[in-house]
């Protein structure tokens, strides 16, 4: 039964209509298992709501249970919220830590929704809150909290994912008030070590961050610092302060005050995760340590308390005897606690204590590990096996060994996906290019259930060799690969490989005009003219209908129009004509494409017949102005007929009056038109504005029949040029042509006493004076 409509969650104007479905979000495999219909759950009350949407408690079946639902409003995701919204269902998809959200699942149509497990007592931010009203001080709890903070994103930095926004309202708190990280919608998976996009909450946000500098996963510490200061004090970071001061003061290095009575190890670790250089921050294994071993404690807790919290966290007790992670902690394979000679080889006591095994020995090993991976991949045992294959690959010295043993063929990648595919990342990084076809081929075994995964090791795989034979799967396999999940990850990999390689592989040529064709997804189509310019493949034939509609759409008119500047035939019609003038007015590409178009009769007769093209209005009218004088250049008998011309011309002959030169030099007009130009001020805004003297008196020698009635305005500009030893015999050369054509001209010169400045020129008896003599003649 569905709650009243009233109580339906609603944008700010209409109420979420469950019926309504928009186009589906393409999902790749491993998230098709989590899709749920919000028909299965019953929305009980509204427990927040924010400017993007509103969180709901709801009643599931009983499978599902209570569950905190957050209902997007959006009827359509732009490009930045959908990535924002699968990157959040993708993390916790992989997050399996009891200090993180357990996750129910998401829709991928409208209305969009990620549901996770309801966490019964709110958030951290929430509770110190009531602590400081209530004036009490739970530190043992505090203490539990700190260090369930801090095994959650050790997990999540295992995982190589930076939260980037961790903050106390983004700790949610359980029945028994631990710690559950959520709010994942900025956080980010690192294919890289480092970072820029600027992103966090101000006052618990990284320096770096704020500096827009590169930042990697040490930004999520110095948050921490801040959340252990929250919790030490009962105060928000910089209360009181507004944002754009606190964002100046953390750039110079101030941190809020730390009282007297911290402890003293506490207050020693929070100055060391709040330092500047990322560099100096702790990692979160040591502050597991520190807080795990009472060096850094909030005054008042119970010891005995916290240690049988403690004693519930495998991976802690793992962590002390140093192998807390596959990727964690360096197992040094060379130091056993006794000598091989003293250790009797015995399989189920090496996979326990891999420490025990040495070269000698893992031969062995790895061989009664191979069978067992064969006949038991369903098996705890196997899950040991990759761990310890992990710890082995840590140690580069063991690489032979496991790719002579050929055991990485045996994976149990459907039983212990996670930790195979960290044995795949790391083996590949060592890798030649014969084992990497038959890794090739084990990744060819999972493409239709977990592309995702695939992506990732083929970047660890090209950040060894650009050209391994496994890199080609990118291309004959990535209708498998491209979902709206992996596309962005897919094409990041494949166009960092074409920059370096355009000729890594000549199959791309199909792949990109077959994603053109087929796809209407605008990072698909940026992408694949991103590809088609990195490979230089300038003939592929577009088609008509697409090529409009790529012209047409913010998202990917920019990369249409880099590889158009370069084709060699494309489509060409009035509407894609028009398309490419409107996106001249942002991309000055635009504008040397329609230049490159101007030898095709058809495109000069559009701009000849649709004069609407010439744009008054826009505060650079440099684009439009070379189009004009193009236009004239290719068209001089048909251009002057364009009724806006004149108009146009004097508009730019203000500020642009070079190109109002190189407009009227090509035109063969006729009289009707030359007389308009007469009358305007063209002319004599050319002559005042131009600062190219030679351009200037070229263009007056060259055509004179343009002087007009209002010369009068120029003429003291005339007569200074030529007065001008540089200028003078050009300008005596230019004057005379003007005068004897134009009588009027002469007129307003001799008025202007030109004849004067001639004679006193000459006196001066200068190289070729026969021309001022010339000028004198006509005047």
């Amino acid at each position: 039964m569905e709650p009243p409509q009233e109580n339906h969650p609603r944008s700010k104007s209409t109420h979420v209509r469950r019926v309504k479905r928009k186009k589906a979000i393409l999902i790749s495999p491993e998230l098709k298992d989590y899709l749920i219909d919000l028909k299965d759950f019953q929305l009980e009350k509204k427990i927040g709501s924010g400017t993007f949407g509103e969180v709901w408690r709801a009643k599931g079946n009983d499978e599902k249970g209570t569950a905190a639902i957050k209902i997007l409003f959006n009827e359509e995701l732009s490009k930045a919220e959908l990535k924002h919204f699968l990157m959040e269902v993708e993390i916790l998809v992989r997050c399996q830590s009891r200090f993180v959200i357990p996750f129910v699942g998401f829709t991928n149509t409208y209305p969009y929704a990620v549901a996770t497990r309801l966490a019964t007592n709110g958030n951290l931010a929430d509770f110190i809150g009531i602590m400081r009203n209530q004036g009490k001080y739970p530190s043992t709890i505090f203490q539990r909290i700190a260090i369930g903070i801090a095994v959650g994103m050790q997990y999540l930095h295992n995982l190589g994912i930076i939260h980037r926004d961790l903050k106390p309202s983004n700790i949610l708190l359980n029945k028994n008030y631990l710690p559950l990280i959520c709010d994942f919608g900025v956080s980010r998976n690192t294919l890289s070590n480092v970072m820029t996009k600027c992103t966090g909450t101000p006052q618990w946000m990284a320096p770096e961050i704020v500096a827009g500098s590169e930042y990697s996963l040490s930004a999520d510490i110095f948050s921490y610092g801040m959340i252990l200061y929250e919790i030490a004090t009962l105060t928000r970071p910089f209360e009181g302060i507004p944002v754009s001061t606190i964002l100046r003061e953390v750039l110079k290095g101030t941190r809020p005050t730390l009282p007297t009575n911290i402890h003293p190890g506490m207050r020693e670790l929070i100055i060391r995760c709040w330092m500047s250089d990322p560099r100096l921050r702790p990692s979160f294994k040591e502050i597991i340590n520190l807080l795990c071993d009472f060096r850094a404690v909030f005054p008042g807790y119970n010891e005995a308390k916290v240690n049988d919290f403690i004693s519930t966290l495998p991976a802690v007790r793992i962590m002390r005897l140093n192998d807390y992670s596959d990727d964690e902690t360096k197992m040094d394979m060379s130091e056993s606690v006794a000598s091989t000679d003293e250790v009797e080889y015995d399989f189920e006591k090496f996979l326990a204590h891999p420490r025990f095994i040495k070269q000698p020995k893992i031969a062995q090993f790895l061989s009664e590990a191979s069978q067992l991976l064969q006949t038991a991949p369903s098996d705890e045992k196997s899950s040991r096996v990759v761990s310890v294959i992990n710890q082995f690959l840590l140690d580069k010295k063991f690489v032979p060994n496991i790719i002579e043993s050929n055991i990485y063929k045996y994976l149990p990648i459907s039983f212990c996906r996670e930790k195979c595919v960290k044995v795949l990342c790391k083996l590949v990084a060592f890798t030649d290019d014969q084992t990497d076809l038959i890794i090739q081929q084990i990744l060819l075994s999972m493409i239709n259930k977990y592309p995702t995964d695939i992506i990732s090791i083929l970047y660890k795989v090209a950040k060894r060799s650009r050209a391994s034979p496994a890199l080609k799967i990118l291309v004959s396999d990535w209708r498998l690969l491209i979902y709206d999940n992996t596309k962005e990850k897919f094409f990041d990999l494949l166009l960092a490989i074409l920059d370096e390689n355009p000729l890594w592989d000549e199959r791309t040529r199909g792949m990109f005009q077959d994603m053109l064709a087929d796809s209407e997804d605008y990072t698909i189509i940026s992408s694949s003219y991103d590809g088609l310019c990195l490979t230089k493949q300038w003939d592929v034939e577009l088609n008509l209908k697409s090529l409009l509609k790529h012209l047409s759409t913010d998202e990917t008119v920019e990369s249409t129009l880099k590889y158009l500047k370069n084709a060699e035939n494309f489509p060409i019609n009035s509407r894609i004509i028009h398309a490419i003038i409107k996106a001249a007015r942002i991309f000055k590409i635009a504008n040397k494409i329609l230049i490159s178009l101007f030898d095709d009769s058809y495109v000069i007769n559009y701009f000849i017949n649709n004069p609407d093209w010439i744009e008054f209005d826009l505060p650079d009218q440099s684009s439009t102005a070379k189009l004009m004088s193009k236009l004239a250049e290719v068209a001089p008998e048909k251009a002057f007929t364009l009724p806006y011309l004149p108009t146009f011309l004097e508009v730019i002959s203000e500020t642009l009056p070079s190109s109002a030169i190189a407009t009227l030099y090509p035109l063969k007009p006729n009289d009707e038109f030359v007389e308009k130009i007469k009358n305007s001020k063209i002319v004599s805004n050319i002559v005042l504005k131009d600062e190219d003297s030679t351009e200037l008196l070229n263009f007056i020698k060259d055509k004179p029949e343009y002087a007009s009635v209002r010369f009068e305005f120029a003429a003291p500009k005339l007569i200074q040029l030529l007065k001008n030893k540089q200028t003078m015999l050009l300008a005596a050369e230019a004057l005379t042509t003007l005068c004897s054509k134009d009588k009027n001209a002469a007129k307003i010169l001799s008025r202007q006493r030109i004849d004067n400045a001639a004679k006193e020129l000459i006196k001066s008896n200068p190289p070729n004076k026969e021309k001022l003599q010339a000028l004198m003649a006509v005047l």
